[in-house]
């Protein structure tokens, strides 16, 4: 394992952490504590880090493999879906999509060249902003509290948030996962309203709120990283009149 060691103390924390990324180790601490305690933690925990290394890996791998095999689809709502990218009318400037018949269409602005991974990214923002809102909606009814906000943000390694203010925010990749998935993310969250942690009796309330909590698991262990990635369909662009092709 070769990756770079970041040390930082932070003001609030109270034992030293240790977190893997996919572009450096972080060991973080309280303030009070020293390099020397610091590194310690890290070399007490190296047989820890060098088996989650390895199944970050594992996983990276899979991803590759998987991207490799789809080149011309992206991952929504559980399902692969094929890409189509076409030139829209002369004088168009903005780019714009549209699904339509298990087909997501990608219409290219004057002077685009292909599909970029900002557009990839903004269809599945929108995606998320018309669809996560009414869905948690309906999640609500299922756990007895209440929240103020919903956000929907880009976040690297979280699925979601609840803050102390009762303000939760959702990952938009999560348009991703099937329709329980996000159903499962949302009343987890929704249970940090009630169970501020993850106790045994958070888990519980999740149970009694939820039914599909270990399917829902079990997809994100064994689909997270997939979906978590931002991979860019490899797929040419058509001139303009084969829209209706």
């Amino acid at each position: 394992m070769d990756l770079p060691v970041e040390f930082v103390k932070r003001r609030g924390m109270r034992t030293i952490r240790l977190r893997l990324k996919a572009d450096k180790v972080v060991v973080s601490g309280p303030p009070h504590c020293t390099q020397r305690d610091m590194q310690a933690f890290l070399e007490a925990n190296r047989e820890w880090l060098h088996r989650s290394y390895a199944r970050m890996r594992t996983k990276q791998d899979t991803v590759a493999r998987i991207l490799a095999a789809r080149p011309d689809a992206l991952l929504l709502r559980g399902e692969w879906v094929p890409v189509r990218v076409l030139q829209a009318k002369p004088g168009t400037r903005r780019w714009t999509w549209h699904e339509q018949e298990g087909t997501v269409r990608f219409f290219a602005p004057d002077g685009a060249t292909g599909l970029t991974i900002d557009v990839v990214n903004a269809f599945y923002l929108a995606i998320a902003r018309a669809e996560l809102p009414p869905r948690m909606e309906m999640a609500g009814a299922w756990v007895p509290t209440t929240w103020n906000r919903l956000f929907i943000r880009s976040q690297k390694t979280k699925w979601g948030t609840c803050s102390s203010k009762g303000h939760i925010s959702l990952n938009w990749r999560l348009v991703k996962a099937p329709h329980f998935v996000w159903e499962y993310l949302m009343v987890h969250e929704l249970c940090h309203r009630i169970e501020f942690n993850h106790s045994p009796a958070f888990w519980a309330l999740i149970d009694r709120c939820y039914p599909y909590r270990k399917e829902a698991e079990a997809w994100l262990d064994q689909h997270g990283a997939l979906a978590m990635s931002d991979p860019l369909p490899q797929v040419p662009l058509e001139p303009y009149g084969k829209a209706k092709v």
